[in-house]
């Protein structure tokens, strides 16, 4: 069997491109045959793409659609693939699942995503309705329908697709076995950070942007001042707005207390540095990160406009993001519960690399 998959951006950079390393491996288990489209070609992800047997595609991204469907289209027919899987975020999107149903191949699509991820309301707005035109289409060009959660199905597809039995809900894996507690990579990060081993140390993962509504990181960091002036925030990651995050935060007086370490390969580390984990998105399809530090024992703080669904542990709640003051009070509270964390054993199969195995054998490789 021969699968073309879109789309990745750079290898381990992001939640989807991390979710297709996975799928990758469990084709090579299953004697499937990979190939890849991307809109934004790197020679280092095509180079160990190629080491895995897989080639890499360079397409016109989806600012030129009519050149999208076309670029699609010919790989499609070039490559006489068995079938099309399309990891997407938007029902705007849409260009690839009509070049598969025009080439004749079956087309699986994953939403990987609840909302857009536009600060400009008006653009926002423009672009919702543009989203809501092409929502029908995916339901007319598509033959299977998955999602990393209901709300990036409700998102993606009519109400139709997700009341019937086309479409499945597919959970992003954790190696839980690589995120337990671990109190000599706690002591080692702190002292790399110079943080002393009392110190109340908040932490966040992810993506400068809209979505993950950054700046509000900002106000809790001022009212947990105000709590425990001697509190650290560690900011992990990067993106656009990542420089005026940096700038609000200096106006806010809280640069001191606020570290913008960047994009970070220790993230299991990181976690267990951290006393209690937030994460104030505005919108997430299923955020993986929360799963993982849910799972290395971290009480969480979530937004309540993230899904329920990445809740697996007791000492994990979720919050409006009205109230920064709110979060602040909470952060001691569930940090005191640190030694409480783990999650939950009716949880645990949830989100386990076997039971990801398991669907994406029977769902794409069957």
């Amino acid at each position: 069997m021969k699968i073309l998959v879109g789309y990745v951006t750079r290898l381990h950079s992001s939640g989807v491109d991390n979710y297709l390393l996975n799928v990758l491996r469990v084709a090579k288990e299953q004697g499937v045959e990979l190939d890849f489209l991307t809109s934004c070609y790197d020679e280092d992800t095509a180079a160990e793409l190629k080491r895995e047997g897989c080639a890499l595609y360079p397409v016109r991204n989806l600012k030129s659609p009519r050149g999208h469907y076309e670029d699609v289209r010919q790989v499609l027919r070039q490559g006489h693939y068995d079938k099309a899987y399309f990891n997407i975020s938007e029902p705007l999107n849409m260009m690839g699942a009509k070049a598969a149903h025009d080439e004749g191949v079956p087309c699986i699509l994953h939403a990987h995503s609840s909302g857009m991820d536009i600060a400009n309301r008006y653009k926002r707005w423009i672009r919702g309705a543009i989203n809501g035109l092409c929502r029908p289409f995916l339901s007319r060009w598509g033959d299977l329908f998955l999602a990393c959660s209901r709300n990036a199905g409700r998102w993606l597809y009519t109400r139709r697709v997700c009341r019937s039995d086309r479409f499945q809900v597919v959970y992003n894996a954790v190696d839980t076995a690589a995120l337990r507690p671990d109190e000599a990579a706690r002591e080692a990060v702190r002292r790399e950070l110079g943080i002393d081993a009392a110190t109340l140390v908040v932490g966040h993962i992810g993506s400068y942007g809209y979505a993950k509504n950054n700046f509000f990181l900002v106000d809790i960091a001022r009212e947990l001042a105000k709590v425990d002036p001697a509190a650290v925030m560690l900011c992990v990651g990067d993106g656009d707005d990542r420089p005026a995050v940096m700038q609000a935060a200096q106006a806010a007086g809280v640069e001191s207390t606020m570290r913008f370490l960047g994009v970070r390969r220790d993230v299991p580390a990181l976690l267990n540095a951290m006393d209690v984990f937030v994460l104030p998105s505005r919108f997430e399809g299923a955020p993986i990160v929360a799963v993982e530090a849910q799972a290395a024992g971290v009480p969480c703080l979530i937004s309540d406009r993230v899904t329920d669904e990445v809740v697996i542990a007791d000492t994990t709640r979720q919050l409006p993001i009205t109230d920064p003051g709110l979060w602040a009070q909470e952060i001691p509270v569930m940090a005191a519960r640190r030694a409480q964390a783990g999650i939950r054993p009716d949880c645990l199969d949830r989100y386990s690399l076997d039971r990801q195995k398991r669907s994406l054998a029977a769902i794409l490789f069957a």
